[in-house]
């Protein structure tokens, strides 16, 4: 077609005038400007590590629907306000101290869009040093686990290599859905060769059935 085509003229001389339009409806409307929100996490109350353990099963028993594992829910049972403004962008992470060990984190996150409910997490454990076992236990696997099978959770262990975890199950009400919970360990020294498995922190998901 040539360059001084009647049509191809028209055609170019009408996108321009688009273009002049837009940028002139850009100056007269310019777009606010993005709202930083300052990375703030909420407070969680002191607790002891028995406390945090009973918090824990007490978030782990009551989990049947996707629903949940949502931030209100979460905030309810550790009496945790989560930062509203960044509710709409992460859910929430929220801090505290845990007496005689150090500190603990609550975490809730919206994995992926039209995920079933939210990942929770609780981490705990006493800082690791490199190569070194620690001589603090959290609390111990063994009763802990006998308890959330207790509740209906079947067990199995996690093929991840380098990483003690066990992965606990049960059904969810919302059809198609199950519960899952993560339970990491570390070892304490004990004296024995495969030392003590203590809890160093728990994650929650809600995802659609396996088979």
């Amino acid at each position: 077609m040539a360059a001084n085509d009647p049509g191809v003229a028209a055609s170019v001389e009408a996108v321009e005038a688009a273009e002049r339009i837009h940028q002139a409806q850009m100056r007269a409307n310019p777009k606010p400007p993005v709202k930083k929100i300052p990375r703030r996490n909420a407070v969680a109350p002191a607790v002891s590590v028995e406390q945090l353990r009973t918090k824990l099963l007490r978030l782990v028993s009551s989990l049947h629907a996707p629903l949940d594992t949502e931030a209100a829910h979460v905030g309810s049972v550790f009496n945790i306000d989560f930062v509203p403004e960044l509710l709409a962008i992460r859910e929430g992470d929220a801090v505290g101290e845990l007496r005689d060990l150090g500190s603990y984190w609550v975490s809730v996150i919206g994995l992926y869009k039209g995920a079933p409910g939210k990942s929770v997490e609780v981490t705990f454990g006493p800082k690791r040093v490199p190569g070194q076992r620690s001589t603090r236990c959290t609390f111990d696997f063994k009763p802990f686990a006998d308890e959330l099978a207790a509740m209906g959770y079947s067990m199995g262990k996690s093929g991840v290599r380098h990483l003690e975890r066990w992965g606990f199950v049960r059904p969810s009400t919302s059809a198609g859905t199950s519960i899952y919970v993560g339970v990491h360990l570390y070892r304490v020294d004990d004296g024995s060769e495969e030392g003590r498995a203590c809890v160093s922190s728990v994650d929650v998901n809600v995802d659609r059935s396996q088979g």
